[in-house]
């Protein structure tokens, strides 16, 4: 998989092209690796230059094998960047996502209660109930085997009594209501590619959102 703003352009890939730059050396890599170019027809790259605006594809995906999804996340999810944020899956064979991990954490800050202590507690003795302690007589193996014993124990405790939470590339524990809506209200304005003063303003307010939010954590 390569993928990234390459910032080439070429009608093999942008059929709003008018002139070629930059596009012989990726054309290259794409013909002598037999890569599938995952992109359609939508722009990736706003711009703006001497009170003309335009649109362009200049942030390729490229893969090895076929693309099963490859889209543009909806505005909600819009920096303020003039670079569109983009998704796409590969087809895989099934021993490839047999390997792959799957990361998650527990939400605690917000919904932990006492009483979720006492059970943890609780929860902890009963599995740590007839396990010998790691000392002096322990032997390599005791050792080596005694920070996964804990992992595993932990991971089983907090499944048991607090929230879990999958992660992304792009989850953050600061995020909130108000960061969405300012992310929205950008994204919305950036597409119409309305340059007005909501714009701005948009661009503005979400940095300082996402401020205030890390301040609060």
């Amino acid at each position: 998989m390569l993928a990234g703003g390459f910032d080439a352009q070429s009608q093999r890939w942008d059929p709003r092209c008018t002139e070629r730059r930059r596009a012989a050396y990726w054309g290259e890599i794409i013909d002598e690796h037999g890569l599938v170019i995952g992109n359609d027809d939508r722009p990736t790259h706003y711009w703006m230059r001497n009170e003309c605006e335009g649109a362009s594809i200049v942030d390729l995906s490229l893969a090895n094998r076929p693309f099963g999804k490859w889209t543009i996340v909806d505005g909600d999810q819009a920096m303020g960047s003039d670079r569109e944020i983009i998704e796409w899956e590969i087809e895989v064979e099934n021993e490839e996502e047999a390997a792959g991990t799957q990361v998650v954490w527990w939400k605690l800050a917000a919904t932990w209660e006492e009483e979720d202590t006492e059970h943890a507690e609780k929860l902890s003795m009963e599995r740590a109930r007839g396990r010998v302690k790691v000392g002096a007589e322990s032997t390599g193996d005791d050792v080596e085997s005694e920070p996964e014993w804990c992992q595993d124990a932990l991971r089983k405790v907090l499944d048991a009594t607090a929230k879990k939470k999958r992660i992304c590339a792009r989850s953050k524990r600061w995020w909130n209501g108000e960061i969405t809506e300012r992310r929205s209200q950008l994204g919305r304005e950036r597409r119409r590619r309305y340059r007005s003063a909501a714009t701005a303003q948009g661009k503005a307010e979400l940095p300082k959102s996402i401020r205030r939010a890390k301040d609060r954590m």
